[in-house]
């Protein structure tokens, strides 16, 4: 069974992702007119808010929190890799494992190096270690992440004397990821810098100063340390404890941060220069407008709009708004300017509203604070403007954002289910590479890619670099490469023309090299030239189930 065989929820995902704005606003407004002309509907709608929101609210958060657990931990047992960029983390952390150098010179003809701080491969490097070297294991340090993240996040905003609205809160989240559910607990950054952002936020309401200080420098510097973009996600979190901490607290927690963010760059083979040479890669790729739009979409329906309709509520509870505008005013104006800040960043090539994300955990411990009031659904009575017009876009938020939410999370949870079984594909392509590793003992083998369809049984080459085969070429760093204009074709040239590598596996039935730059304007990423000099130095000389085997033409037959 083929990986995309459920390609009908993932389609039906697709269009109501695209249009979701849409769907929000045409369903707010067909809510508005209903509650507006249907009286019987408006009265209904009273009743159920006063007996089976309070009576369900509670079991259906339960729910939503479980099916996202469940979604992660069937991830975690999969081989399965949901984007390509996974395998490049997984393969460096363990290249890192084996002494090589972190981020390799821009002009040492290895492409393999990205822009991501070396705590996450240092992370990577321990695990291999700990419990060995597979797929499933390089995953693990998304997955522990991101379910101790929400963990912590729920303990850093609860109420001892309400605990369901932290569940709430988290609910709301997560019904909110599960629409991007891979973001949240994928083999990257994102988990790891949430989970620090939950531990920053958790260590805020400590008491004892040290052990808040400890947290803090912790979070801040590992969080900064994964990737340069989590200054923005820290800056509000860290003017929060401005009104908390004393002078001396925040100068301490400066330094050790500091301190943190740059002690692993003193370990042998990880180099801060050429790590910044990663960082000035990134930041030369081009600015889009469709990307810069999906940042703001994201923003606009999962962080404008749920402020909003607290802020509506609230105005009958205008003491207690006060209060809070007042006492969070300047996080709260840090936090919307960091967010047009990385929405900008986000609109680069390769980024998208993924950057996003981790603000989720600082707004929703905004909004513990703004509902920090009992909400009266005892007499609700929908009847003037304003509870209308509120009702209505809770509605229209709902009903735009659960049809993705089931349909990403079906996908999901069948493909994951379905990559357990011992015929999954995934499987298939790592035993198919072992099995060629044995065949060619005493030859070196490099993973190369075809075309765009079978694109996806690439994402196993890391299965190629445990059986100890070198890597020089990553695709997802190449295509950064080429977007910021950064190419020497010379070096790539050469790596054919010397035989660096002994036989490359193409994707089986692909014309070699031939797929174009999809995070980019989609142009070939090998041009002809570099095909001609792959095809006059390797020729096809076997194909196993899944890839063509091509072996440099001046190597002895094995």
């Amino acid at each position: 069974m083929d990986l995309y065989q459920f390609d009908f929820f993932y389609n039906l995902f697709c269009i109501f992702s695209k249009y979701q704005v849409v769907f929000f606003a045409t369903l707010t407004l067909i809510s508005y007119f209903l509650l507006v002309n249907l009286i019987p509907l408006r009265n209904a709608l009273s009743t159920s808010l006063s007996i089976l929101f309070p009576k369900y609210l509670f079991s259906l958060s339960i729910g939503i929190i479980l099916t996202y657990f469940l979604t992660v931990i069937l991830y975690a047992f999969s081989p399965l890799y949901l984007d390509h960029s996974e395998s490049s983390v997984s393969i460096i952390g363990f290249l890192l494992k084996r002494n090589y150098e972190l981020y390799p010179s821009l002009i040492s003809g290895k492409f393999y190096g990205v822009p991501y701080g070396p705590i996450l491969f240092l992370l990577q490097k321990w695990f291999y270690i700990i419990l060995g070297n597979s797929i499933e294991v390089s995953k693990l340090v998304g997955v522990l992440s991101s379910i101790f993240s929400f963990i912590i996040l729920y303990f850093a905003i609860h109420n001892h004397n309400n605990y369901k609205k932290g569940l709430y809160l988290i609910a709301y989240i997560l019904i909110v990821i599960l629409q991007f559910s891979n973001w949240a607990f994928w083999n990257r950054s994102e988990p790891i810098i949430m989970l620090f952002i939950g531990l920053a936020l958790f260590g805020i309401r400590q008491n004892n100063i040290f052990f808040s200080l400890v947290l803090l420098s912790i979070s801040f510097g590992f969080a900064i340390n994964l990737k340069i973009t989590s200054v923005f996600y820290m800056l509000p979190i860290f003017l929060l404890s401005l009104k908390q901490k004393s002078t001396w607290f925040h100068t301490a927690l400066i330094c050790l941060s500091l301190l943190i963010t740059v002690l692993p760059f003193l370990y042998k083979n990880i180099s801060f220069y050429n790590y910044l040479d990663y960082i000035r890669l990134a930041r030369n790729e081009k600015m889009c407008f469709t990307l810069f739009y999906d940042c703001l979409k994201f923003s606009f329906l999962y962080y404008f709009i749920p402020t909003t309709l607290f802020l509506l509520y609230l105005t009958k509870h205008k003491e207690h708004l006060k209060r809070v505008l007042i006492k969070y005013k300047l996080p709260l104006i840090a936090l919307f300017v960091c967010l047009v800040a990385v929405m900008l960043m986000g609109a680069k090539t390769g980024g998208g509203k993924l950057y996003m994300l981790p603000f989720m955990p600082i707004f929703v411990y905004f909004w513990s604070k703004l509902i920090n009031i009992e909400f009266d659904s005892q007499h609700a009575k929908i009847s003037n403007t304003k509870s209308l017009i509120l009702l209505s876009l809770i509605l229209g938020l709902l009903f735009s954002t659960i049809p993705t939410s089931m349909l990403k999370t079906g996908y999901m949870l069948l493909r994951f289910s379905r990559n357990l079984e011992k015929d999954a594909i995934p499987r298939q392509v790592i035993d198919d590479l072992k099995k060629i590793d044995r065949q060619y003992p005493d030859f070196t083998i490099h993973m190369g890619i075809g075309e765009y369809k079978d694109y996806k049984y690439t994402y196993y080459r890391p299965a190629l670099v445990y059986m100890g085969n070198p890597y020089y070429i990553d695709i997802p760093i190449y295509m950064a490469y080429q977007n910021a204009n950064m190419l020497d074709r010379k070096q790539l040239d050469q790596i054919f023309k010397d035989c660096k590598i002994d036989i490359w596996l193409i994707p089986k039935g692909n014309t070699p090299f031939y797929m174009g730059n999809f995070a980019g304007n989609h142009i070939p990423l090998f041009d002809q030239q570099l095909r001609n000099s792959f095809l006059n130095n390797y020729g096809q000389i076997n194909s196993s189930k899944f890839f063509d085997v091509y072996k440099c033409k001046t190597r002895s037959k094995p």
